[in-house]
């Protein structure tokens, strides 16, 4: 918090309306306020991490993949094209994985079991890998120009572009199967565990 206050202080010595200043002190707080204190938790989880294939890190794994995909393109610099949606489509990405991991822990504590242990496993991978290819398509798309929240189809010119938006489309495919299987295997250990609360 004190890091994000820092540029703060610059408002003595400039105009602290000034849309300059206040870009930069957005940016400041976000890639240094924010952002270094997530470099310095990340290297402290991965350095205590026990590698295996359980859900949890599963989950815990392709939620930092996602993140930090979404998170180097910002560092990397964006225009107003599709870089930008790549980029907060992974971070904000990275954080529903891991609230879908907490999702799962919640249920194994509060049932002692989950339907279909081996979708919960799945599920992390499959949508991971689609929000990683939706990424990576925006982030191409962007670099060749591509604008966002444009109506039409006048920027596709090229085959490269085509592939691209081909991509975006593919990752969102695999993206909403990830999704509806967290809410098979979560809705049916819910509704499984109520019941048998119920009964018992």
């Amino acid at each position: 918090m004190l890091l994000m206050a820092l540029p703060l202080f610059v408002g003595l010595f400039a105009d602290p309306v000034s849309s300059k200043l206040v870009h930069k002190i957005a940016v400041f707080s976000f890639g240094v306020g924010l952002g270094v204190p997530v470099f310095i938790h990340t290297y402290y989880v991965l350095r205590h991490i026990r590698l295996n294939l359980g859900v949890s890190t599963l989950t815990l794994l392709s939620s930092i993949m996602v993140y930090y995909a979404g998170e180097i393109i910002a560092y990397g610099g964006m225009q107003s094209d599709l870089r930008i949606p790549a980029h907060y489509h992974g971070v904000v990405s990275g954080v529903s994985l891991a609230f879908m991991g907490l999702t799962y822990y919640m249920l194994k504590e509060r049932f002692g079991f989950v339907m279909g242990e081996w979708v919960a496993k799945l599920q992390p991978l499959v949508l991971s890998l689609g929000i990683n290819l939706l990424v990576l398509g925006f982030y191409l798309a962007g670099r060749l120009g591509i604008p966002r929240k444009t109506f039409g189809f006048e920027y596709i010119q090229d085959g490269s572009t085509l592939l691209f938006m081909n991509l975006i489309g593919l990752g969102g495919v695999l993206s909403a199967v990830g999704g509806a299987l967290f809410l098979s295997y979560t809705l049916a250990t819910l509704l499984r565990g109520l019941r048998h609360g119920t009964s018992s």
